[in-house]
């Protein structure tokens, strides 16, 4: 009884370690691209009907060889990730280097509409980037009724003045209400920022980009909230690199509508010769 059961656990073993065999030796052929190592199995069954006493010290060879150079090919994989893995040099007190500018327009206009203010949007971008090495883009998110004109023609002026606007038709429902939301593109954009930018600047209250503050940080992006006080989650304002209000910023000072874009000026021609 004894004896079968050892025959039997090393028939198992050998077993297994022949699978191994020519699994990993198939796997190291093709990353290391030397075909002889794909016949090691193969080489091995014959050596085991040769000399059958030698099967267990073989095949424990073969298979320490064999875990090495996995073992070898592992590093190699893991120090080419971390090569072709970006890096960014450290920001210094005051360095904002490459920075994004991701506005979440609906939240930021209902918001600022309730405290009766206005923001002029000609002088947001540069308050904003102040310190940064090169401006990526300044993203405006707005949902927009494409009846209303009013609405049309701000956008324009946003694009006009250097904004890259994403919109979205709002949505219609029978019972009368209207709903826009922008938050999949919003966070996709914070995603994107992430080999682009050094710092991203979210101007939104909205507590659902949480999570997405705390990846870009993990992702070695400073991440700076301005919102208003009375509206911004506080967990968003905990968990980013530093919080702004923007009633403390000179952002409201002749501004436009959002319903009343300025008109762009005529371009005046100067007369045939």
């Amino acid at each position: 009884m004894v004896t079968n059961a050892k025959v039997s656990s090393s028939s198992d073993f050998r077993n297994v370690i022949l699978a191994f065999l020519s699994v990993s030796s198939t796997v190291a052929a093709a990353v290391f691209q030397q075909v002889w190592l794909a016949i090691v199995p193969f080489v091995c069954i014959l050596q085991l009907k040769q000399n059958p006493s030698l099967q267990l010290q073989l095949l424990q060879k073969q298979y320490g060889a064999l875990v090495g150079e996995m073992s070898s090919m592992n590093t190699g994989i893991e120090e080419l990730s971390q090569k072709l893995t970006p890096t960014k040099a450290p920001l210094t007190a005051g360095q904002k280097g490459r920075i994004s500018l991701i506005i979440d327009g609906d939240n930021t206009f209902l918001s600022a509409k309730e405290q009766g203010l206005r923001i002029d949007y000609q002088k947001l971008i540069p308050e904003l980037s102040q310190g940064a090495s090169q401006l990526i883009g300044a993203f405006h998110f707005a949902s927009v009724d494409s009846a209303k004109e009013k609405e049309v023609n701000f956008l324009k002026f946003l694009n006009s003045i250097g904004y890259k606007v994403v919109s979205q038709e709002i949505i219609q429902h029978k019972d009368g209400s209207k709903e826009g939301n922008l938050d999949p593109e919003i966070m996709l954009q914070m995603i994107r920022c992430i080999d682009t930018s050094d710092t991203v600047v979210l101007v939104s209250g909205d507590g659902d980009f949480k999570p997405f503050v705390e990846y870009l940080k993990e992702k070695h992006c400073r991440v700076e909230v301005y919102g208003f006080e009375a509206s911004t989650n506080k967990t968003l304002k905990k968990v980013s690199d530093r919080y702004v209000d923007l009633k403390t910023l000179d952002v409201f000072k002749n501004n436009p509508d959002r319903d009343n874009p300025p008109k762009p000026k005529p371009v005046l021609c100067s007369p045939s010769r």
